[in-house]
């Protein structure tokens, strides 16, 4: 699909998710039209009481209505902590700068101690309740409570410990690797003992992600390799976004929100590349979806095309570079805003992706101006000079050039406004590293064990949660998808 900058690609009915106005006939919870029907309350099986109107003050702490709205907000979590009988347990993680996410790594767990507090300590937690109600002893107990709340109930419904507990039910002394082991005769017997395993049933186990990366590779045995690689990440500025939060909210405040609009935006460009046939017609496609360090989703997605992408074609459906903001102010914005790297380097020593000095994404790339597709490896993107008729864009008081834009379609940007990477697969030695790229899950942390036959233990203890992602997994919202399925 050509570029025409006239065009209002993003209000075309195809693409946009509406407003939130369809009401549940069971629970009368606001929905967006394209939400399934069971995503409030299972189609009426879960019924709730109506929530109560809070008391005063707090009623007015909560919606912006008292002096103190600010204060309260930054410290909910402490004045939650105050009338905690237990507390949340959890190895916190926190990453350099802004942090809007709340993030644990390992095992999630309570605590509760004594009824009174030994002696010399000051009483805590529960305690409180039986020394006395003066201010004093209430400020012992004294970070947003609703982020820690979702990673607290997500890490109940995970069911490890029910895997862990009913191994025979999933005939783990059967499975392949552990028979191997048993059958060799050089196997050292001290190695063998109680297999705990953790099946390609659970989702985001290492089996399940081995099992999707199978499946991507027998895409490539039968069409080849793929076409296009993308990557969408949702944008918290979304306007759709923005009209669901009560006064005084930000969107880091309401991730049940971004999950929902970002789930729907995700089906929206899947219907647009499957469907819609932006780039011709889709022979396979699969994708995943991952978390930013910074508790932000984003979706990798593969494409395989039944024709071929044509060299000669590759710059009318990926730019790498600004467009004219005179001839196109909106797609100007939208690359300013979502699709420049950094600055990095000797600008920004200090940004994320300086790794050992170097920038990480390879960037400033080179300017080139003809799309250039021999090394083996992704093509090198038009990138033309300034003296050749390239533009440029202010960040932060620094004037930056096409060197520093991350490839998009210019179609799908003006559509979806966010962060939307485009690139061509050229090379068979780039397939594998994306292939498994695309299914490698979300971050983990690397640590040893001494026993490695715990797979579940194993996993439990690299594994991060963050609020974003529990309410991605509370709300049922599939990580994985993919057309046709192998089996």
């Amino acid at each position: 699909m050509l570029y025409e900058p006239d065009i209002a690609y993003e209000n075309d009915p195809f693409v946009s998710i509406g407003k939130m106005s369809c009401k549940c006939q069971w629970c009368n919870a606001l929905k967006w039209k394209d939400e399934t029907p069971g995503v409030c309350c299972s189609s009426g099986k879960v019924q709730l009481e109506a929530l109560c109107k809070p008391s005063e003050p707090l009623y007015s702490l909560l919606l912006d209505l008292h002096p103190d709205h600010k204060h309260f907000i930054a410290n909910i979590r402490k004045y939650n902590s105050a009338f905690q009988m237990t507390s949340f347990g959890g190895k916190s993680v926190s990453e350099d700068g802004y942090m809007p996410t709340f993030k644990v790594q390992g095992q999630v767990y309570h605590l509760i101690g004594s009824l009174l507090p030994e002696q010399g300590q000051k009483a805590k937690f529960l305690q409180i309740y039986f020394v006395g109600e003066d201010e004093r002893e209430a400020s012992l107990r004294c970070s947003v409570c609703p982020n820690q709340y979702l990673v607290d109930e997500y890490a109940k419904i995970e069911r490890l410990n029910f895997i862990r507990n009913n191994q025979k039910k999933l005939r783990a002394d059967s499975y392949v690797h552990l028979m191997d082991a048993i059958g060799r005769q050089d196997v050292d017997v001290n190695q063998l003992g109680q297999m705990v395993v953790l099946p390609s049933s659970f989702i985001g186990s290492p089996k399940y992600m081995h099992a999707r990366t199978q499946d991507a590779m027998t895409y490539v045995r039968y069409y080849g390799r793929p076409h296009l690689f993308i990557t969408f990440t949702c944008n918290p500025r979304w306007q759709v976004i923005a009209q669901q939060l009560f006064p005084g909210q930000k969107p880091q405040d309401r991730y049940d929100i971004i999950a929902r609009v970002f789930r729907l935006k995700v089906k929206k460009l899947i219907d647009l590349l499957v469907k819609g046939k932006i780039f011709g017609v889709v022979r396979c496609y699969m994708y995943s979806v991952e978390w930013q360090k910074r508790g932000l989703p984003h979706v990798h997605i593969l494409l395989w095309l039944t024709n071929h992408i044509a060299s000669d074609s590759i710059d009318n459906i990926i730019w790498a570079e600004i467009p004219d903001p005179e001839s196109d102010p909106k797609l100007y914005e939208i690359v300013k805003s979502n699709m420049i790297h950094g600055p990095c380097g000797d600008i920004n020593i200090k940004s994320p992706c300086m790794k050992n000095n170097a920038c990480s994404k390879r960037y400033p790339r080179p300017l080139v101006a003809e799309t250039q597709t021999g090394d083996d490896g992704y093509p090198q993107y038009r990138r033309r000079s300034p003296e050749q008729g390239g533009f440029t864009v202010n960040i932060k008081g620094v004037e930056l050039d096409n060197r520093w834009v991350v490839p998009f379609n210019p179609v799908l940007s003006r559509i979806f406004n966010a962060h939307l990477n485009v690139e061509y697969c050229n090379s068979v030695k780039s397939i594998k590293y994306v292939c498994k790229y695309v299914n490698k899950g979300s971050d983990q942390a690397t640590i040893a064990l001494e026993d490695g036959k715990d797979e579940v233990k194993s996993y439990e203890s690299g594994r991060y949660i963050s609020s974003s992602e529990a309410v991605w997994r509370i709300l049922s919202f599939p990580i994985h998808e993919r057309f046709p399925t192998c089996t």
